[in-house]
């Protein structure tokens, strides 16, 4: 469907009109990248387990360090993160994956071996520092406990115990 629109000669000056033009650009431009969909996460995320770590620890100060090497931006390249993002993460010799995904809104878990990210999610906050988080991935239906210590313990759920959850919530 196209729509046309006119509007009389002294509506807006040149001026006016570019300076709404580039608002609009920017604005279109900040939306793209805050609207980035889960399947181009998907294929970051599989970018990012792909890489060899070098060095990782878990808890509060958790990272996972992977070699700052041409191959690896390239991987990375190639999934549309540049270099200059890569570089805010890490130093000559290795960045951090966590710290990465984390901070450019690319994952959502990491579960001791890899990065993941969320189709869908339900948080419920525990006592005790704890948060029971039921999410899908990959056709996957998990339920962790996340504790505030950095800990994530989590575990696919059965069939069977899907159908129990939905039984009771109906």
């Amino acid at each position: 469907m196209v729509i046309k629109v006119t509007m009389p000669d002294d509506c807006l000056t040149i001026e006016q009109w570019n300076n709404v033009h580039q608002f609009l650009e920017n604005f279109t431009s900040e939306w793209r990248d805050e609207g980035m969909s889960n399947l181009n996460k998907k294929k970051i995320v599989n970018a990012l387990n792909s890489l060899e770590v070098i060095e990782s620890s878990g808890g509060d100060c958790a990272y996972v360090l992977v070699e700052n090497s041409k191959e690896n931006h390239e991987k990375l390249n190639e999934v549309g993160i540049s270099s200059e993002t890569i570089n805010k993460y890490g130093d000559e010799e290795t960045f951090c994956i966590l710290s990465l995904g984390f901070s450019e809104g690319l994952i959502d878990l990491y579960d001791g071996s890899k990065c993941v990210l969320f189709d869908e999610e339900i948080k419920v906050p525990i006592d005790n520092g704890k948060e029971i988080v039921l999410f899908k991935t990959d056709n996957k239906y998990m339920l962790s406990i996340w504790e505030d210590s950095g800990d994530v313990h989590t575990k696919e759920l059965s069939e069977e115990q899907i159908n129990e959850i939905k039984d009771f919530l109906s």
